[in-house]
């Protein structure tokens, strides 16, 4: 009897070696998996933020606005345009949480309150 799924699949080669078959494939830095929600990926995304945030902050008194704007767009902005095609894959809370992962950086930089509504800075 045959089962849909059931059959062994052939192997592949690629230049006469054999290519192992994996469950997850990675796509613009994120591990897509079947079982992988979306709160996994913007839990990553804060913490891959967080690195070039936590040298940019004790900076903060130092640098002009523009400096920050700068840094914030060149290292920070730019870890979320990356995925952007990812990202808007999400329902529209999702696309709220993103959003918030996106400005709250720049908020901390500009010493803005975190609670401030993101659309009164764009």
């Amino acid at each position: 009897i045959w089962v849909p799924g059931t059959r062994p699949r052939g192997e592949i080669r690629l230049m006469g070696q054999p290519i192992q078959r994996t469950l997850t494939a990675k796509y613009l830095g994120f591990r897509i998996q079947p079982n992988l929600g979306f709160q996994e990926h913007i839990n990553h995304l804060r913490d891959t933020a967080r690195k070039p945030m936590s040298m940019t902050i004790p900076l903060g008194p130092l640098q002009c606005t523009e400096t920050k704007i700068r840094h914030y767009k060149l290292c920070i902005r730019s870890l979320f345009e990356y995925c952007a095609p990812l990202l808007h894959c999400g329902t529209a809370t999702d696309l709220k949480k993103i959003t918030t992962c996106f400005m709250t950086p720049l908020k901390r930089m500009l010493q803005i309150p975190t609670w401030f509504s993101n659309r009164q800075i764009y």
